[in-house]
């Protein structure tokens, strides 16, 4: 058995979506190419979705796809904004990155223009020479490094000044970018006709420290606005609007700023299928449980709840790697020889200790009310009345063990002796000796909660 879902191997430019598509990206994937290619007018998009949604894990397989799975014209380029963070100023690693992906012809006849004017754009940078002299870069690319290599270490500072000080006019070296960027989309690649479009993927945007992440929306805006080149970013707006704010003060309209940058937004659909979709965190769990081994009998009691939770609780890609990983760490005797009833309430408590909901601590210090285990799984009235024609089973027995449980075995005589046998041979036991038990199934190895 596997502790952590397997996740396929990838290597970057190469690796598409094909076969391997668990959150069935690829639609989101063709409508994406089909957009760089059509437009002409430069694009800054936003890929918008929450920490552990599945961000890095679609454009690290769209920027192959793009060329490999999609039929798209356009160079593809992926830069980790936050592994490049440790920098002042974001253009020389950007020019770098981007000139490590071009086709040789490229590079030879134009990109060395480029280079050489995101020289005289850039600021000085004193943790750049830093860096250098202790042999910490080591994906930096362009003039200034070259010129830092050829100073000893004790004038690593002054050789960096003195490069700068070589500037001819901003403005003359921005319109010297901005054509070279032009030339290079014209450039004839295998044959094609027209413009060949270049677009930059921008990943782990909102991870970097608030200062860089806004340097490099300001120079994508003013050196990288040209037509034919794109930008996509991956990002959290909503933690991106928090680094304004940190920036700029608490007073300003962070999302306005933003709107500055970002041309429109799209975001990773969150259910699988057109027609009776699922949530894809449903979909997602039941492919990769059978992979990591877990016992079949707490694959399908799993997803019987997920399916109801997901309705209501926006749950990530990440949160179901930590549910499918606490899942494997719970002993399979759980899920065969324990009576029916610890298995759902085990079930419950895993779910409400990883969605922020409070409820597993209300749970424990018999807080929790019928209602808040309702409105946690969207139980309704109809959904526990048998002849009612929106009956379902699975609602039922879950508002009936936790009524159980919570009144203390006192609750409404309908039922109640069955569910007291849900636990017992005789329905003998103590409700409140259930939780107890869950609790120290689940806990014995636990990786941490939402709920703390």
């Amino acid at each position: 058995m596997k502790l952590y879902p397997p996740d396929a191997e990838l290597i970057l430019y190469e690796t598409g979506f094909g076969a391997d598509d668990p959150f069935d990206r690829l639609g989101t994937s063709k409508s994406l190419s089909n957009l760089v290619e059509r437009i002409e007018d430069p694009l800054v998009i936003a890929l918008d979705g929450g920490w552990g949604s599945g961000k890095t894990w679609f454009l690290k397989r769209w920027i192959a796809a793009h060329r490999l799975e999609n039929d798209g014209r356009a160079t593809t380029v992926y830069f980790d904004a936050f592994a490049h963070d440790f920098m002042d100023d974001p253009l020389i690693a950007l020019t770098g990155v981007i000139g490590d992906q071009l086709p040789k012809k490229a590079e030879a006849k134009i990109w060395k223009r480029v280079k050489a004017a995101a020289a005289k754009l850039a600021k000085p940078a004193g943790r750049i020479g830093l860096a250098v002299a202790s042999g910490g870069v080591t994906e930096v690319a362009g003039p200034l490094i070259d010129a830092a290599a050829e100073a000893a270490s004790k004038e690593i500072q002054t050789a960096a000044e003195a490069f700068w000080a070589r500037e001819d006019g901003r403005r003359a070296a921005m319109e010297q970018l901005r054509a070279a960027l032009i030339d290079l989309t014209m450039i004839e690649i295998d044959g094609s006709a027209g413009p060949v479009p270049l677009v930059v993927v921008v990943d782990e945007l909102d991870r970097c420290r608030p200062d860089y992440a806004l340097a490099l929306l300001e120079v994508v805006k003013h050196f990288f606005s040209v037509p034919n080149v794109h930008f996509v970013l991956g990002v959290n707006l909503e933690a991106l609007a928090h680094s304004v704010r940190a920036r700029y003060g608490s007073g300003i309209d962070a999302e306005r700023y933003l709107r500055r940058f970002v041309s429109l937004s799209v975001h990773l659909p969150d259910e699988i299928g057109e027609y009776n979709a699922k949530p894809l965190a449903l979909s997602y769990f039941t492919q990769m449980a059978p992979q990591m081994g877990i016992e079949r009998n707490a694959v399908d009691k799993f997803s019987t709840h997920l399916e109801m939770v997901a309705k209501t609780n926006q749950l990530t890609m990440r949160d179901v790697n930590q549910l499918l990983s606490q899942l494997a760490l719970i002993d399979p005797e759980v899920f065969t020889k324990y009576y029916w009833g610890y298995r759902e309430i085990v079930i419950s408590m895993i779910l409400f200790r990883f969605t922020s909901s409070g409820l597993a601590n209300k749970a424990l210090s018999d807080t929790l009310s019928l209602k808040e285990v309702h409105d946690f799984y969207d139980i309704e009235p109809k959904m526990l009345e048998r002849e009612d024609g929106g009956y379902n089973h699975q609602a039922y027995l879950i508002s009936g063990l936790w009524e159980h449980i919570i009144s203390r075995g006192t609750g409404p005589e309908k039922d109640q002796k069955e569910f007291a046998r849900a636990f017992s041979q005789f329905g003998d036991g103590n409700p409140r000796k259930v939780l107890r038990v869950a609790n120290g199934v689940i806990s014995k190895f636990a990786f941490p909660s939402a709920e703390g």
